[in-house]
């Protein structure tokens, strides 16, 4: 299992997805205004959509 965190402009660190198949087989995308990261799990062969709260937190993940 892997997990994606996020590093902030100030350094702090923060696991935002934990137990995620396919930790070898990650692609990372965010969309154009960084609301939105995109994780492909390819060994799994599936596209989680990981939408970032005002705060900073992750919203509810999507398949």
């Amino acid at each position: 299992m892997g997990s994606v965190y996020r590093v902030s402009l100030d350094g702090r660190v923060a696991c935002h997805l934990d137990s995620v198949s396919s930790p070898n087989g990650f692609s990372l995308v965010m969309n154009v205004d960084e609301s939105m990261l995109y994780v492909a799990g390819t060994h799994g062969n599936f596209v989680l959509r990981v939408p970032f709260a005002r705060d900073g937190g992750v919203a509810k993940v999507g398949i």
